[in-house]
């Protein structure tokens, strides 16, 4: 009887490949939509949770965005209030 093989690195390669083909574009989508880009980063090299964190970036708006819309409707004398 031949016993187990021990896991090594190359048993977790796709996991962290994956991690990392997740954690480009949430590095980007961060920056861009003005969030914590290391948090993000670290969050998307988890398994199953990158999937959520992209989910979640796709459907958030823009911060900076609505900063600037907001800096635009107080130089207008609109509520800003929702």
């Amino acid at each position: 009887m031949n016993p187990a093989p021990e896991p090594s690195l190359l048993t977790f390669l796709p996991l962290i490949s994956v991690g990392v083909i997740f954690a480009i574009p949430a590095y980007i989508l961060a920056v861009e939509k003005g969030r914590n880009p290391w948090k993000w980063v670290i969050l998307c090299l988890i398994p199953l949770v990158n999937i959520f964190c992209i989910w979640y970036f796709v459907g958030t708006p823009s911060s900076r965005l609505e900063r600037k819309i907001d800096e635009l409707l107080k130089a207008q004398g609109r509520s800003v209030e929702p």
